[in-house]
């Protein structure tokens, strides 16, 4: 049983591999952006998120961030049903950010430096640098200082260096490792 466990999670990731690799091509994916007018600082990686299309322009996204399987609205159709009238705001996001799987920004917001967006949250109001928010709508949890207090030691952080992007290799070594240390049993 366990043998067939190991083969299946082994033909899954491989497949995994496969399947993704074109979408992480990160050089691609954020020159296309910067086509459709959206300011992205260097070093920032994108993965599979969706940015406002309507007004791409009005978005702005620091150096050093990541976002992970987010959306992005500058604006919002709601006020049209009834209105007549589209709300149209810019979304800011300083440097040193990371945005979770999931999570949407609603437009008008600014998110400061060196801030933790997490998975599924909505963000509905301006986050102070330095801050990290989850939940619907996204809250206060505590500040980035304090996370990285509380992470610091955690044993199932992985030691890696990010400089650019990692290649899918080094993303499959990195995670062979992991599994190796807390899950020999699958490899």
């Amino acid at each position: 049983m366990l043998n067939k466990i190991k083969r299946r999670f082994a033909c899954w990731f491989k497949g995994f591999i496969e399947h993704h690799a074109g979408e992480w091509d990160h050089e691609k994916i954020i020159v296309a952006y910067r086509q459709q007018g959206i300011h992205i600082g260097e070093g920032t990686v994108i993965y599979s998120s969706d940015l406002d299309k309507m007004a791409p322009q009005l978005i702005r996204i620091g150096s050093n961030c990541i976002l992970t399987h987010c959306t992005i609205l500058c604006h919002d159709d709601s006020t049209v049903v009834l209105l007549r009238r589209r709300l149209v705001a810019p979304v800011t996001i300083g440097n040193n950010c990371f945005v979770g799987h999931g999570s949407l920004i609603l437009p008008g917001v600014t998110i400061g430096n060196d801030c933790i967006i997490g998975a599924r949250s909505v963000v509905i109001k301006d986050v102070p640098q330095g801050s990290v928010v989850a939940g619907i709508p996204a809250r206060f949890i505590r500040t980035t200082a304090e996370q990285c207090a509380k992470m610091g030691e955690d044993p199932r952080l992985l030691d890696i260096c990010i400089q650019g992007v990692c290649t899918i290799p080094q993303e499959a070594e990195l995670l062979r490792a992991t599994l190796a240390r807390h899950r020999p049993d699958l490899l």
